[in-house]
């Protein structure tokens, strides 16, 4: 039986990986397309939260980024003639994990939003970020790549310099997830509501995705078979990751009927008593007690969980939306 080490393997799934670049390429950029006109009209609605950029900025970010690394790709695979390995090979590390940081990004703003702002969440969402960049930086220092006249396209050398960046994303992006899952679970009181319930969907989902495209190309990268099996993974995983980011930030704008609404209405209700009397005499006598409930309504920013503003403490999440 022959090894992975074996050229005859080493050649069939060199194959593989070039097919299934332009199958993942070709994929995406259909994504991409479908949802340009929702990309467009996001970037050029003004909007009274300037929080709300981040969230804005780390979508368009991981959806500009990842078409640029698929034609970095692209040009990598099929230029057909010599082209600098060293500047294609290092946007080729950098590219595409800078996509997959804004995506962490996108669990990041929602985790501090449902934490209301905690500063201690929000140092952790940073501190996380922060790691994350730092590997990418590290990275891209240990890249190196040569020319492979007999395939016209450029080799990378020590492909397992991949490990440390995807464990440390895979990492710190199952860490905020589950902050995201503690967070809705604190908010006993609002599962009744459909925002909740939304959120609680799509953060199980996410964590679950995230989990299952993550955990494979981690293992593959530290087995190190060969230099095809390292990276066999990386490019569906990276795909996945920021398509469901991406496409859960959409679904959440369309259930706040997205475009335009930037507020939904946080009830709180407050008890009051009235006490009808009664006169006898000089003295007041009480015959009867009537418990009241007023509810005040309080306009709260939505782009708190599309994102980031503090929902008062003691409120609870009100299905309906205030449409503007």
């Amino acid at each position: 039986m022959a090894g992975w080490l074996d050229p005859v393997v080493e050649e069939r799934e060199e194959l593989a990986i070039l097919k299934l670049q332009h199958v993942t390429g070709g994929l995406y950029m259909w994504e991409f397309l479908t949802h340009i006109s929702f990309d467009w009209k996001l970037a050029t609605r003004p909007t009274k939260s300037r929080s709300s950029w981040w969230a804005r900025g780390a979508y368009l970010s991981a959806r500009i980024l990842l078409v640029a690394t698929f034609i970095d790709i692209f040009v990598g695979l099929d230029a057909g003639h010599k082209i600098h390995c060293m500047v294609q090979n290092t946007l080729l590390y950098a590219l595409p994990a800078l996509a997959a940081q804004s995506a962490t990004v996108l669990i990041a703003t929602r985790v501090i939003a449902i934490w209301d702002c905690r500063p201690s969440l929000v140092l952790v969402s940073v501190v996380g970020l922060l790691a994350q960049l730092s590997f990418v930086v590290y990275t891209l220092t240990k890249v190196t790549a040569v020319w492979d006249p007999e395939d016209d396209t450029c080799m990378v050398v020590a492909t397992q310099v991949a490990a440390p960046i995807s464990t440390a994303l895979l990492s710190v992006d199952l860490c905020l997830l589950g902050l995201m899952i503690v967070g809705l679970l604190r908010r006993r009181d609002a599962r009744h509501f459909s925002l909740w319930r939304v959120l609680w969907g799509q953060g199980w989902l996410w964590l679950t995705v995230a989990t299952l495209s993550g955990v494979p190309p981690v293992v593959f990268l530290y087995l190190n078979l060969n230099p095809f099996m390292n990276v066999m993974f990386l490019t569906p995983q990276l795909l996945i990751s920021v398509v469901g980011a991406t496409r859960l930030y959409r679904s959440l704008a369309n259930f706040t009927h997205g475009k335009d609404n930037e507020s939904f209405l946080f009830s709180k209700s407050v008890p009051s008593i009235i006490r009808p009397t009664i006169a006898i005499g000089r003295a007041q006598t009480p015959v009867i007690e009537i418990t009241v409930e007023r509810t005040y309504l309080q306009r709260v920013d939505v782009k708190s969980v599309l994102f980031t503003t503090r929902i008062p403490p003691g409120s609870s999440w009100s299905g309906s939306l205030d449409d503007m």
